[in-house]
């Protein structure tokens, strides 16, 4: 014990040393490092804001005949009320986490070519917030980056950008315009939920995946365009998209999740590709002006209540690829008047599969 006990300590004086001093400058709190070896950097750690300012951050601060490079900005104005505007020195690479999180006065703010990341947090809930542009430099959005910014209209993604985490501009009520560049590869989950005055969005080749409620609840999206690189629609990708009239899904989709969308009341057609092997739980359930579908003889699975709720579904062809259907998969689909359905084909949990009474009043056809 104790010969470890040695060796720790051995290694922890052996490890280079770095001198930190917290200084207080025009309003601004700055933690200064000076390491042994490289060049002297300063960070953003607070503010002393009492009134309504617009802050210019300087790219240099300086104590003792030492100058120290403003680098990085973490949590210095988490809550600040009276910040109003905010310009950013090219020294910043780090916009941190939370840096400007619920910042309520903020209306504009210039983020400089130098800045590689924007941290979580880091602009939510910055409600005067109207538009930003994120330069080329930045190569990721953290999570809930531009969360609830309610006055945020329009938002430029650079193509350095390759990947728009969770959250990142979910609740931004206002935002109408969105750009998502070719760069981008993942939308994260939730990613623009809640955009409620988003209506057209183009989701670009380069994207192969559309995370678990990316547009969930962007109640104002008409139509979207999914390009042939994505290979999977999320949990709820488009759930409550009640205003969504129409959408294409490629032949590289495999499997429709749950509830992907569901809840979708004004889609009035959707056609499945061949290459769709699963139908997820309630993935179209709700969709009341969905009028005819058609399922493709690579489906193998339906999953419950894939369909329920579609009350303007007036015919249906079940593939005899079909091997597994959900309980109550068209269950509340009170207007169908034909099934083209394999009655005599072995297919597990068909139990309610129709509304009570739908055999009496639909014509049952074998599917070819």
């Amino acid at each position: 014990m104790k010969q470890f006990l040695f060796i720790t300590l051995a290694v922890l004086l052996a490890l280079p040393t770095m001198a930190q001093t917290i200084i207080r400058q025009d309003g601004l709190m700055f933690k200064l490092y000076a390491p042994e070896e490289g060049t002297p950097y300063a960070e953003v750690i607070g503010n002393l804001l009492t009134e309504p300012t617009a802050v210019t951050i300087p790219s240099v601060v300086g104590k003792d005949g030492i100058d120290y490079s403003v680098t990085s900005i973490k949590e210095a104005f988490k809550k600040c009320s009276f910040l109003t505007s905010v310009t950013i020195p090219n020294s910043v690479t780090t916009i941190g986490r939370s840096a400007f999180e619920c910042c309520s006065g903020l209306t504009s703010v210039t983020i400089p070519n130098s800045v590689t990341s924007i941290g979580e947090d880091a602009f939510s809930s910055c409600y005067g917030l109207t538009s930003v542009t994120i330069p080329n430099s930045v190569t990721s959005i953290g999570d809930s980056a531009f969360s609830s910014c309610y006055s945020l209209t329009l938002v430029t993604i650079p193509n350095s950008v390759t990947a728009i985490s969770g959250f990142a501009f979910s609740g931004c009520i206002g935002l109408t315009l969105v750009t998502i560049p070719n760069s981008v590869t993942a939308i994260g989950p939730s990613a623009f939920s809640g955009c409620i005055s988003l209506t057209s969005v183009t989701i670009p080749n380069s994207v192969t995946s559309i995370g678990r409620g990316a547009f969930e609840c962007c109640s104002g999206l008409t139509s979207v365009t999914i390009p042939n690189s994505v290979t999977s629609i999320g949990r709820g990708a488009f759930i409550s998209c009640s205003d969504l009239t129409s959408v294409t899904i490629p032949n590289s989709v495999t499997s429709i999740g749950r509830d992907a969308f569901s809840s979708c009341s004004d889609l009035t057609s959707v056609t499945i590709p061949n290459s769709v092997t699963s139908i997820g739980e309630d993935a179209f359930q709700s969709c009341s002006s969905l009028t005819l579908v058609t399922i493709p003889n690579s489906v193998t699975s339906i999953g419950p209540s894939a369909f329920s709720g579609c009350s303007g579904l007036t015919s249906v062809t079940i593939p005899n690829s079909v091997t597994t259907i959900g309980g109550s998969a068209f269950y509340g689909c009170n207007e169908l008047v034909e099934v083209n359905y394999d009655t005599t084909k072995p297919v597990s949990a068909r139990k309610s599969l129709f509304s009570d009474g739908i055999y009496k009043t639909a014509t049952l056809n074998v599917a070819v």
